[in-house]
């Protein structure tokens, strides 16, 4: 009785790890064409750091880990007091920025 049942077993498993491959490898086409991924960067180049300055963002940010900028010798992080977000625009202060 165990051996009659056997192919079909067997061309079960197949099918499931077929639809499993498949699943999985349309996932990852489809995360890496939308840019799906845990952390983004974008640079921006200020024009004149005493006035508050206003960039759009290419994508919809749900929390920002870090800000940074350079001042010539190296990164410096900004104090999250300094900026803000709404929807796609990212304002930093003039205090959060060095001259």
């Amino acid at each position: 009785m165990e051996e009659e049942s056997m192919p079909y077993v067997i061309l079960s498993v197949v099918i499931v790890m077929i639809i499993l491959a498949v699943g999985t490898f349309a996932f990852f086409t489809t995360t890496t064409e939308i840019g799906y991924t845990s952390q983004q960067t974008q640079t921006f180049t200020v024009t004149d750091p005493t006035v508050a300055n206003t960039f759009d963002l290419e994508y919809y940010p749900t929390g920002i880990v870090s800000v940074q900028q350079y001042n010539g010798f190296g990164w410096q992080t900004v104090d999250s007091a300094w900026y803000t977000t709404n929807q796609k625009a990212f304002t930093i202060q003039p205090g959060g920025m060095q001259g």
